[in-house]
């Protein structure tokens, strides 16, 4: 007997027995097969695979239209400044008056004790932007502002190990919503326990953005001590 045909049924019309539970399984499971085999065949709602992105090469903009980017640090003599670019990568003005808001984080984005300053006549007067101070300023899309967080690099006191910043969370101003940035190589404070920074300036549309650490602040040459005269022998 084909084990897919049915048995013949008896006379009440009603057909029994193992055979029949046999056939019964064996037709169930064939269309479970079927079933699965149809769900195969469809489109994935998912992709297997993530797709590539791009945003490591571009960046998106974010929600609030600009965007906050770390220049490359000027050393000097122990004084350290890192240039921080705000960029208007939305299609509306945006203005900023005041001072970017500053928080220094460890490696695992938890807050430092470190004082944030604002203006960098403290840390550093001989700077071209010690004495500034808040102006309004309002950028149109694809412009540019700058700004500088400076701090010295001494360590004098070993009851505490020197503190160094991994992370920045920095807003444009208060009230603003804040972006984290990673500066390459952080901030080595070592002792100072604080930092400062400078209000936003207008940057050239498509220059290099500049230096924010005086050009004569090169550590200077030291003149080898004239040599000294033996006496004569006696």
């Amino acid at each position: 007997m084909d084990p897919h045909e049915p048995p013949s049924a008896p006379r009440n019309g009603r057909p029994s027995g193992p055979i029949v539970r046999h056939w019964r399984k064996a037709n169930a499971l064939a269309l479970l097969v079927v079933v699965l085999l149809a769900g195969c065949a469809t489109t994935q709602p998912y992709a297997t695979t993530p797709a590539t992105s791009q945003a490591g090469t571009t960046p998106t903009c974010p929600a609030e239209g600009v965007q906050l980017r770390t220049d490359d640090v000027d050393a000097a003599m122990g004084l350290r400044a890192l240039g921080i670019t705000l960029i208007n990568c939305g299609h509306a003005p945006y203005q900023v008056d005041d001072y970017p808001r500053v928080r220094a984080l460890d490696e695992d984005h938890s807050p430092l004790n470190v004082t944030v300053l604002e203006g960098v006549g403290d840390i550093a007067p001989g700077i071209p932007i010690a004495g500034a101070t808040p102006q309004p300023l309002v950028l149109q899309p694809g412009e540019r502002a700058g700004a500088a967080v400076v701090w010295r690099n001494k360590y004098d006191d070993i009851r505490e190990p020197p503190v160094d910043v991994v992370y920045l969370r920095m807003a444009p101003q208060l009230g603003r919503p804040a972006q984290l940035l990673e500066p390459e190589g952080g901030l080595d404070l070592g002792s100072t326990g604080r930092l400062a920074v400078s209000p936003w300036v207008p940057l050239p549309e498509n220059g290099p953005s500049p230096s924010w650490t005086p050009p004569n602040s090169a550590a200077p040459e030291v003149s080898a001590p004239p040599p000294t005269e033996e006496p004569p022998l006696l």
